[in-house]
């Protein structure tokens, strides 16, 4: 049996694969298709994004708006964490 990063079976309905699990592709209602929530890069001229609070307010935001599922677009050298965006999507109304 296959497993997802999360650990869970994956499904066979179509579905993305998402730092919570598999999501089932008939439940998304919007998705965010390049977003960058968090961004803590080690170069001393590179953006920043390093606020979980206020990347929390805005995926409520996006919940609010009908959003449903956001894809993170950070490259791996350039910030991403996926332990932060695994606690941004834990318990959220956002994938």
């Amino acid at each position: 049996m296959s497993h997802s990063i999360a650990g869970d079976p994956v499904p066979h309905k179509p579905h993305i694969t998402t730092v919570s699990g598999p999501v089932e592709i008939e439940t998304v209602a919007v998705a965010d298709a390049h977003c960058h929530l968090w961004i803590d890069p080690d170069g001393v001229d590179s953006p920043e994004l390093t606020d979980e609070p206020a990347a929390r307010a805005e995926l409520n935001n996006f919940a609010d708006a009908g959003g449903s599922l956001v894809l993170d677009c950070q490259p791996v050298l350039a910030g991403r964490d996926a332990r932060v965006l695994y606690r941004l999507a834990d318990g959220g109304r956002v994938s």
